[in-house]
């Protein structure tokens, strides 16, 4: 905070999962996310953010997070870059999307860190 930096953690998942380390519920669970709603939290964040005078952010993802940080990076102004950890970009296809299209999307600059 000293060098004028704020952290902001937002629960941006409609349901977040709460059972065991299974890939199939935890693929459903993703699938069933509610993307109006989500994009809605993320727009109360950056309204909250511009409030504070901030109007640049940096996001950090990891698996399917990394997900929702391209979408916000192509929807949303104001993102300066976005990491993604552990990538999982190919959740694109449960969504009916196109992966390189998101990618392209994007008005920043990526690094992503595949395990």
């Amino acid at each position: 905070a000293g060098l004028g930096y704020s952290v902001y953690l937002p629960e941006i998942l409609v349901t977040p999962y709460t059972g065991d380390l299974q890939m199939g519920p935890i693929m459903q669970c993703i699938a069933d996310q509610n993307w109006e709603k989500m994009e809605a939290r993320f727009k109360a964040l950056q309204e909250l953010l511009h409030s504070k005078g901030i109007k640049e952010f940096f996001a950090i993802g990891f698996c399917w997070g990394v997900w929702t940080c391209f979408k916000f990076a192509a929807k949303f102004e104001g993102f300066k870059g976005v990491v993604g950890f552990h990538p999982s970009l190919g959740i694109c296809g449960l969504f009916k999307a196109d992966e390189a299209a998101l990618v392209e999307s994007i008005k920043c600059p990526a690094f992503l860190c595949p395990a």
